[in-house]
């Protein structure tokens, strides 16, 4: 299990990493770039945008805990991660996948 804070305080722990309000959440993005994550402190859920093929790898950790939005955004990589059933490592993994996928494609800009 992992709390909002911890969440947060992995999130910020990326390079050029800010927050703002975003539909009810917190969202994490790339300062003047794009979105990498949002957290929904009350539900303490997280959401992770993953390349495809990530999201199915992690999917398969935790079926239960880890999933696609059931939306057009699942099908774009965009990964629920329920706090109470994943460890910090995993979102380690996941929020820093998300932050390279983001990074790299501000780089190509």
């Amino acid at each position: 299990m992992i709390t909002p804070n911890e969440f947060a305080q992995i999130a910020f722990s990326f390079p050029n990493t800010e927050s703002q309000p975003h539909l009810k959440q917190i969202a994490f993005k790339l300062i003047r770039g794009s979105l990498f994550a949002t957290l929904n402190e009350s539900a303490q859920v997280a959401q992770i945008g993953l390349p495809l093929d990530k999201q199915e790898e992690f999917h398969q950790l935790s079926p239960d805990c880890i999933y696609p939005l059931p939306n057009k955004w699942g099908k774009s990589g965009w990964t629920i991660f329920e706090l109470k059933g994943v460890n910090e490592e995993v979102i380690r993994r996941a929020l820093e996948v998300a932050y390279d996928a983001v990074s790299e494609r501000k780089l190509k800009k």
